[in-house]
C-alpha cells in the first residue's frame, strides 16, 4: 500500500509490526507547502473512523505538528495485482463504483481515483479507497493522468441508439416556376391588322355611269 503523491508526502511501509501494535502501518510525512492536502486526508479518514466506513484503511494515529498519518496496512493496489496475475483491471469496476457512490453518499468526491488509489485484500477479498488528498465536496472536471470515473460509468451505461436525422427539403430555397404570362403578352404581342390603312391603299372602283351615257 502506497498511495499519495510524491510533490506533497513521502510514503513509507513498515516492513515488520511494531510490539503492542500487532498491524503493519503506512507512514504519511506531508511537507509543509501541502498543508492542505493533509488537512483533507486526515479529514477522510476521520469521517471514516466516526461513521464506520469499511472501505477505508483504519487512522491508527496521526500527529497535527509533524503532518504525518498512520494508517493500516491492508493490501495492494490493483495496478501491481495486475502486474503479478496479469488479471483484468475492467474486472474490478462494478466493485469500484459501488464504493465510489458509498464515498459520495457522504458527501464527498474523491477527484482523483486510479488503480493505484484502490487496494485489494487477498484473504479478506475486499477492496479499500485511499489517497484522499483531492477529496472536496464538489467534483471537479479536471482531467488526470489516471482517472478512471469516466470508465466506471461508461462500462455500466447502457449505450443509446443513434437516430438518423430525417433530410428536409428547403422549399424556400427551391420555389416553384411560375410563368409570367403579363411578361409574355409584352414580349409577344399579337399582330394586328390594320384595317384602316388598307382600306385607303385599296379604295374601291368607281363606275363613271355619267360617261357611259354620253358615249
Amino acid at each position: 500500500m502506497l498511495g499519495g503523491s510524491s510533490q506533497n508526502c513521502i510514503v513509507t511501509i513498515e516492513r515488520r509490526c511494531l510490539p503492542g501494535k500487532g498491524k503493519k502501518r503506512v507512514i504519511k510525512k506531508y511537507k509543509k507547502s501541502a498543508f492542505l492536502p493533509f488537512i483533507k486526508e486526515l479529514y477522510v479518514y476521520l469521517l471514516a473512523k466516526e461513521k464506520k466506513l469499511d472501505y477505508i484503511p483504519k487512522l491508527l494515529d496521526f500527529n497535527l505538528e509533524e503532518r504525518t498519518l498512520y494508517i493500516e496496512n491492508v493490501g495492494i493496489s490493483i495496478s501491481d495485482l495486475c502486474k503479478k496475475r496479469k488479471c483484468d483491471k475492467e474486472s474490478f469496476l462494478p466493485e469500484i463504483k459501488k464504493m465510489y457512490e458509498k464515498l459520495i453518499s457522504h458527501g464527498l468526491y474523491h477527484n482523483d481515483i486510479g488503480w493505484k488509489n484502490i487496494l485489494y485484500n487477498e484473504s479478506q477479498d475486499r477492496f479499500y479507497l485511499i489517497d484522499f488528498e483531492w477529496a472536496l465536496p464538489i467534483l471537479k472536471n479536471q482531467v488526470r493522468a489516471k482517472n478512471i470515473l469516466k470508465r466506471i460509468y461508461q462500462k455500466n451505461a447502457k449505450p443509446k441508439k443513434r437516430t438518423q436525422p430525417k433530410k428536409r427539403t428547403n422549399k424556400r430555397t427551391k420555389p416553384k416556376k411560375r410563368t409570367n404570362k403579363r411578361i409574355n403578352k409584352r414580349t409577344q404581342p399579337k399582330k394586328r391588322t390594320n384595317k384602316r390603312i388598307n382600306k385607303r391603299t385599296r379604295p374601291k372602283k368607281r363606275t363613271n355611269k355619267r360617261t357611259n351615257k354620253r358615249f
